[in-house]
Parts: C-alpha cells; sequence; structure tokens
C-alpha cells in the first residue's frame, strides 16, 4: 500500500513538473510572438510615412517652362 501511495504522489509530482514546463513553454512563446507582433507594427510604421524630399547631392529639377507651352485645341476646352 505504501508503494502505490509513492507511485501515485511520484505520478503527480511529474504531472506537476509538465504542467509547468509548458505553462513556461507557452509564456516564452507568447513573448516572442508579441515581439514579432512589435516589430512587424514598427516596420510597416516606418515604411508607411516614408517619402522622399530634397536631399542633399541630388540634382535640381529640370524647369521645363510648362507652363508657357499652349495647349492642343482638344484640350483646351
Amino acid at each position: 500500500m505504501e508503494e502505490y501511495r509513492r507511485c501515485l504522489e511520484r505520478q503527480e509530482r511529474e504531472r506537476k513538473e509538465r504542467n509547468r514546463r509548458a505553462d513556461e513553454i507557452n509564456e516564452l512563446q507568447r513573448q516572442v510572438d508579441e515581439q514579432v507582433l512589435i516589430a512587424v507594427a514598427m516596420e510597416e510604421e516606418e515604411n508607411q510615412g516614408r517619402r522622399r524630399g530634397s536631399q542633399v547631392g541630388r540634382r535640381r529639377n529640370v524647369n521645363r517652362h510648362r507652363h508657357s507651352r499652349e495647349l492642343p485645341n482638344c484640350l483646351a476646352r
């Protein structure tokens, strides 16, 4: 009877240890998932507002005097 009780206690300890390890793994996975979501959100935010403007070392726009050209008759309406 004593042996049976020790066996049950050992099984209970092993079950608790498995559950504890599973909880640790789940928590680590949750943290990794959260970090990935944050990284993706930051990357999307960074790329969303990216516009090119004046930059040092780039040539100026060429003035092609478009405003002084006459429009063709078909577009003058």
